[in-house]
């Protein structure tokens, strides 16, 4: 296991991304760009986020089982269920939608940099470290789950 995986928390993560985001948009004018109805497209991408990452959450608690990716070895279960039948990581879906949605809000083109990074770093240093945890642990049930359902969406 490399050295950054499954060790930073995905909440810190996306705290350290939306605060470079922030400084991102305070830039110079020159990449400051205006989009159409910002305040409320920003403001419907980060509820939809907050929707997916609370119901991904919910749904790990309703199967009583960890939803600290940093202590794989604590999962009790295979979660397949509600939000989970749309997407294999809906807390960072959500993350990433939040993120969109700060990116826009902040209306400036050097604040979106930050989204595709986060989305690689998630992929190489959490996502995948996890999928294998969970490959190892649940076998051919979780090799099927992922044929039935995308990793982000």
């Amino acid at each position: 296991m490399q050295h950054l995986e499954l060790r930073v928390p995905p909440v810190v993560q996306v705290a350290l991304a939306a605060m470079l985001i922030w400084i991102s948009g305070l830039q110079a004018d020159i990449t400051e760009i205006t989009l159409p109805a910002a305040s409320a497209v920003a403001i419907m991408l980060i509820a939809a986020g907050a929707t997916f990452a609370f119901s991904g959450v919910m749904e790990f608690r309703r199967h009583n089982t960890t939803v600290d990716p940093r202590y794989p070895d604590k999962t009790s279960q295979l979660v397949n269920s509600g939000v989970y039948q749309l997407t294999r990581n809906p807390m960072y879906l959500g993350f990433a939608l939040a993120l969109l949605g700060w990116s826009y809000w902040q209306e400036n083109i050097a604040s979106f940099i930050w989204l595709p990074l986060f989305v690689v770093y998630m992929n190489r240093f959490q996502i995948q470290a996890e999928e294998s945890f969970m490959e190892e642990k649940f076998g051919q049930s979780y090799r099927e789950y992922c044929l039935r359902v995308r990793r982000w969406i």
